[in-house]
């Protein structure tokens, strides 16, 4: 065991909780690689810079969205609260 300022790390075996934040890593970097090829190509065609934003928040809100509604049991929204929901974003 090896411990650097008061925290002990096994030399062994990474932990769960580590590779998953590996691999969140990577699929961050990698999606953040991707974005930019799509958006050269979308404004290659014509879209507006504005209307991408609006894109890629509607997106971003959406899948938050379900991510919180699917992975989050302590999550949950009223139907007469989705309106406020969807305005702030």
């Amino acid at each position: 065991m090896i411990s650097l300022g008061g925290l002990c790390h096994d030399s062994g075996l990474m932990e769960k909780e580590e590779i998953h934040g590996y691999l969140y890593i990577l699929i961050g970097s990698t999606l953040w690689g991707i974005s930019s090829v799509v958006a050269k190509s979308l404004f290659n065609i014509g879209l507006p810079p504005a209307e991408l934003v609006f894109i890629r928040l509607t997106l971003a809100t959406l899948t938050l969205l379900l991510i919180l509604l699917f992975f989050d049991q302590q999550f949950s929204v009223k139907i007469n609260r989705m309106g406020d929901l969807a305005s702030e974003g």
